[in-house]
Order: C-alpha cells, then structure tokens, then sequence
C-alpha cells in the first residue's frame, strides 16, 4: 500500500465499508470512545484483512495467544517431525544426508591457494609412496646422508656380507719396509682429502690412537682411511662400556652404504648450517648358535655424514654417556688439520701409526648398482670399533 493510498483511507474513513459497517450494525463496544474509533480507522488504512494483508500476530491474537499450536515454527521443525516419524514407525535410515566437505568448508571454509597447496601436497605423497612402496615391501630402506654416504636397512644381511666372523686381514701389498710411525705432516701428504681434527671431545676422553690405514688393492677408496680413537680415562673410574670414541675419514670414489637393520637408524640435521647426517643405534654380532649374524642393541651408537667429498663415522658407546647430542658436537667441532691447534688438544698422540692389517668392515663388502648410472654402491658393515694390537699403537707417551 503506497503512501498517497495511506493518507487518502485517513482523511476519508467514511468510505471505508468496514468502518461504515461497525458503524452502522452499532457492534462497537459500550466503551468505545471516539480515540478507540479513530485509531481503528488509523488501523484499516495500514491494514486491509479483505486483501490479506494482515497486522503481526493476527491469527494468534484471534485464537488462544498462549496454547503453544499456534506460536509460530521454531527453527528445526521439520527436522524434528521427520524424527518423530521416523521412530514411530521404527525405520532404520539415515534422516539427514551428511557430507564431510560440507561440513569442513561451514567450519573453514577453504580458499583456492590453500586447496591448490593441499591438492600438491596429496600428488607429492601419492608419488613418494609409488615410488618407495616395494622397498618399503621388501623391508629395504634407503637413508642419504650426502652424495657418498648412508644406510641400508635390511632385516636381514646378503649372504655375501652374513658369512663367519672375519677377522682383520692383512695388507695385500707388504709394507714392512716403510716404519711404522709417520708425523702428522707425512700423513697429510698422504692423505687425497684434509686431514679433520676434533677440537672437542667429551669430559675425561682423550685422544690415544691415530692410525693411517693404506688401500693397496683397494679401488673404492680414494687415498688411505684414517681412524682416530680416544680413550676414557678418569682417575678411580671404569668405563661402563667401551670406553671408546673412534672417529673414521675415508674419501670414497663410489657410494659407501652400511648395511643396518630395519629401523635401527634415523635422519637427523646438525650443525647451524643444517647438515645432513644419520645416526644407528646397535650393531650386526654373529651368533656362533645359528651361524648368522643378528642385530643387537648393545649401546654402540654412530654418527654418519658427508662433507666435502669426505665420509666421517663417528662412534661412541651409550652406556658412557657418549649421546646422539655428544656425537653431534664431536661432528660439528670436526674441523681441517691446524698444526698449532692439534698439538694443544692432540693428548698422548704424537704421530700416526701406519696399519698393516684392514679392518673387518673392509674385508667382507658387497658392490651393488653396478649399471647405476649415478655409480656403484658398495655395501659395507658397520665398524666394530676394533683397533690393531697392543703393539701395534701408534701411542708415544714419552715427555
């Protein structure tokens, strides 16, 4: 109703058939007074129930305000009688369609780069579980630690690397003619990679035992292996374990992969530059009973990393308190042979003592990926920490 049409019903409420009739019948209430009338006039011009255009609550008002059948639907009406139905009649259905990504975009909803991130996130999983899915089947996990270096985890060993205890072997070419003690300055000359000295080693560790390992017959290693050992010595006390740090440098021309047990190793970061690096907690030991060698947790935990072309094995044994963090900061403390600096933090080792005998790790190895076009892999066991024999030291304690 416009509101010319408003204004006109006002000023004439004698043209108003409803009012003429009230009027007219006399049905107006004994106490109808003339303001009574008027606003009933002023009703009908903002109301006319003949076209249905009735005032709020009308039908309410006309019937019994307070019976709760004719209060308007509250929200969820239909909802609750499809309920109610449903029970009666026991059916066994579902009453409201449900939709998960509805329900998910009414908590969040999800905008288009968010969906894009979420949808390359899913394809990158998808391929990374088509591509590992046989390894992962196989019970074969690879672990990188640099372009040379890192893990194999099998649940069992190749036969080729499960065979007797081997025993350090010696040399192929003969030596003897060479002495058997060589300076720190020799052996950098020798060496194809710089020689790395630890400036830290843990409380009450010394370092001991230096040996230059010489790779006659040996094609996977570029230049001799180095193996620092240092020593637990604290007045009154007895190592709990090995009481042993040995520190392994080897510059290798293929990659130089140990072979682990499942689920024996993990992938760490160190150093503020964030390096790639694993550690392995146990060690294979060969059971005479069955004659094969089994995985145990003995306390020997190792660190492994590559840097610069050069592989570090850094080993220590848990039961002396020698951590995955202990390793870490012997790793990142690891720094290139300082004349000055080795001589003030060397402890008893005055020169390297050349080995005339490989390591067992070295003696019984698997080359593997021999047509991969990124190179061969040669699979080797996890160092023992063994060390050559008493006489062999390259310990000078004299003053």
């Amino acid at each position: 109703m416009s509101m010319s049409e408003f204004d006109r019903r006002l000023q004439e409420p004698d043209k108003d058939p409803s009012a003429l009739y009230l009027e007219k019948e006399g049905r107006l209430p004994d106490d109808f007074s003339k303001e009574d009338l008027d606003f009933a006039h002023e009703l009908q011009g903002l109301f006319s129930p003949a076209d249905e255009e009735l005032p709020p609550y009308f039908v309410q008002t006309l019937l019994d305000a307070e019976n709760s059948r004719f209060q308007p639907a509250t929200q969820g009406l239909e909802q609750r009688t499809y309920a109610r139905v449903f029970r009666r009649l026991r059916l066994h259905r579902h009453l409201f369609r449900f939709s998960l990504w509805q329900w998910v975009s009414q908590m969040a909803p999800v905008q288009r780069p968010l969906a894009v991130v979420a949808s390359s996130c899913f394809l990158f999983m998808l391929a990374t579980m088509m591509a590992t899915g046989n390894a992962f089947a196989s019970g074969v996990i690879y672990l990188v630690a640099g372009p040379h270096a890192g893990v194999v985890q099998t649940r069992l060993l190749p036969k080729e690397l499960d065979a007797a205890k081997t025993s350090p072997q010696p040399l192929r070419a003969n030596i003897e003619n060479e002495p058997k003690q060589i300076s720190f300055l020799e052996t950098v000359s020798r060496l194809q990679f710089p020689l790395y000295w630890p400036s830290y080693l843990p409380e009450n560790y010394t370092m001991e035992e230096a040996y230059l390992i010489q790779n006659q017959g040996v094609f996977w290693t570029d230049g001799p292996v180095l193996q620092l050992v240092s020593h637990y010595s604290a007045p009154g006390l007895k190592p709990h374990g090995s009481g042993k740090i040995t520190i392994w440098e080897l510059k290798p021309r293929v990659k130089v992969i140990q072979n682990v047990s499942l689920g024996s190793a993990h992938e760490l970061r160190i150093g503020p530059d964030g390096q790639a690096a694993i550690t392995v907690d146990g060690n294979w030991v060969y059971n005479l009973d069955n004659s094969t060698h089994e995985w145990v947790h003995d306390g020997q935990i190792e660190l492994i990393y590559e840097r610069n072309g050069v592989i570090f094995w850094i080993q220590g044994d848990q039961h002396d308190g020698v951590t995955q963090d202990v390793l870490s900061q012997i790793a990142t403390q690891l720094n290139q042979f300082n004349v000055q600096r080795v001589f003030q933090t060397m402890g008893h080792v005055n020169s390297f003592q050349q080995s005339t005998e490989y390591p067992a790790w070295m003696v019984r190895t698997l080359l593997v990926d021999k047509d991969n076009p990124d190179g061969p892999s040669l699979l080797v066991l996890p160092p023992d920490g063994s060390t050559p024999t008493k006489d062999q030291r390259g310990v000078d304690n004299s003053p």
